[in-house]
């Protein structure tokens, strides 16, 4: 797909959560009395928030913002960086079992306006190979303990009011602005930050309500107090009763011809391939000096040292040749006891270890595809057809899939079972078992 030119980041009005004043009478109590290390300021303030409830329309806000997040880091494993609404808003409805409409997305950029980038992209349609556009959505990097993008696309922070007086000055963000928006979709969103995203997105809620209650509690001349020392809100105050959170808007649909659309998916194309060569300067530039640290280290030791320099040339050759010799010795010993002892020195040991590494990735597109086809039994070929349309290596054979499976049913948590059923292999799966305890399991066996 390629960049669309008419495309939307919106800029957060909220305030940092850093602007907090976390510090109360109960803490202060406990660091006298305490040794341990203070919490982390993110930290008390996660677990203070997750105290107070919220409104059954924001809990499913937040459920739908959960299945989003899914669903973009998976489309980002199979290179697919600008995913089209179509296709989010299908897999959100299928996982949430709820409607997911732009509503709800224009209230989730609300919320959490720094976390997507929403834009028009030019792509192909493999059924009619109809050149068109459509409204995509791109994951971006942000940090909560900063608080701020990690990919340098907060726009709020870029223009000030004093810059927008100076068009010099104006003209220059602007440019800076370009070129952040080239570093979209050029890099991958950590499954790791998913948990810190809720939490970023839960307490936006949080703050949007302590807003309204502010409100309500000045229109009743009541007493303000904040909910996040007291770890509750007001009894009279009704959530069921606040305001539906305030709609961001969606970028307009530009009108392109189709040429104009062969050029931008040219352009995407071009950055795409820009993005590859970089990488590979990289890594050969870590290999170059990689090189240049071997060859140094061989000079340092073809220097004599000070203890030695009052020898014979010859000598010094002689004790060199036995320590090398020592060495080789050692190495081929250590090998003989390795193969009498039935070490996994082969070839073998290291196609098993790299299948073991790939088991997990198997476990969850496995899982994945027993829960969306709502059995827990499938035919053995049919299993091993459907991982292998799937998976994220399309190179990856029927052989090399079976492999896996017959190592997978060989763990004791009984969580994948092979039988011998009266015509084929059937391939049963157990839901009770929890995937945490599979990879436990299995990273037991890559550790050994």
């Amino acid at each position: 797909p390629a960049t669309a030119s008419t495309s939307t980041t919106v800029t957060t009005t909220l305030p940092s959560w850093k602007d907090l004043d976390l510090e109360s009478a109960s803490s202060s109590k406990q660091d006298d009395t305490c040794k341990s290390p203070a919490t982390p300021a993110w930290d008390a303030l996660v677990a203070r928030s997750l105290r107070l409830p919220l409104p059954l329309k924001w809990t499913l806000l937040k459920r739908k913002f959960s299945a989003l997040e899914s669903m973009l880091s998976l489309f980002m494993r199979k290179n697919s960086f600008f995913v089209d609404f179509e296709q989010i808003e299908h897999s959100v409805q299928s996982v949430t079992k709820k409607k997911f409409s732009r509503r709800d997305l224009q209230q989730i950029l609300s919320v959490v306006p720094d976390f997507y980038h929403v834009q028009w992209t030019a792509c192909v349609d493999k059924m009619s190979h109809r050149k068109q556009l459509k409204l995509s959505l791109t994951a971006l990097e942000y940090d909560p303990y900063c608080d701020q993008q990690t990919d340098a696309l907060a726009f709020g922070d870029d223009v000030d009011k004093t810059d927008k007086r100076n068009t010099n000055k104006q003209e220059s963000k602007l440019d800076k602005v370009g070129s952040k928006l080239d570093k979209v979709g050029t890099k991958f969103l950590k499954v790791s930050k998913l948990t810190e995203r809720e939490h970023v997105f839960r307490h936006r809620l949080i703050e949007l309500l302590a807003q309204h209650h502010r409100r309500w509690l000045c229109d009743r001349e009541l007493i303000e107090f904040d909910p996040l020392q007291t770890g509750k809100w007001h009894p009279n105050f009704e959530l069921e009763s606040v305001r539906e959170i305030e709609l961001t808007a969606l970028p307009c649909q530009p009108q392109k011809s189709t040429n104009e659309i062969e050029r931008m998916i040219a352009a995407q194309k071009a950055k795409l391939q820009r993005a590859i060569d970089a990488e590979m300067e990289r890594l050969q530039s870590k290999s170059k000096g990689d090189k240049e640290q071997t060859q140094e280290q061989k000079k340092k030791e073809l220097v004599i040292p000070s203890h030695l320099k009052h020898l014979s040339p010859s000598l010094i050759l002689k004790i060199r040749a036995k320590q090398q010799h020592k060495q080789s010795v050692n190495a081929k010993e250590l090998h003989v006891l390795r193969s009498k002892c039935g070490d996994s020195s082969n070839d073998n040991s290291g196609e098993e270890k790299s299948r073991w590494q790939q088991l997990p990735y198997v476990v969850q597109l496995m899982r994945g595809i027993y829960v969306s086809m709502k059995k827990s039994s499938l035919p053995c070929n049919e299993l091993v057809q459907l991982i292998k349309r799937r998976h994220r290596n399309p190179h990856v054979i029927h052989a090399e899939i079976w492999k896996q499976l017959q190592m997978l049913s060989k763990l004791e948590c009984d969580f994948f079972i092979i039988k011998q059923g009266s015509m084929v292999k059937v391939a049963k799966i157990n839901k009770n078992v929890a995937t945490k305890d599979v990879l436990q399991e299995i990273n037991g066996k890559i550790q050994n």
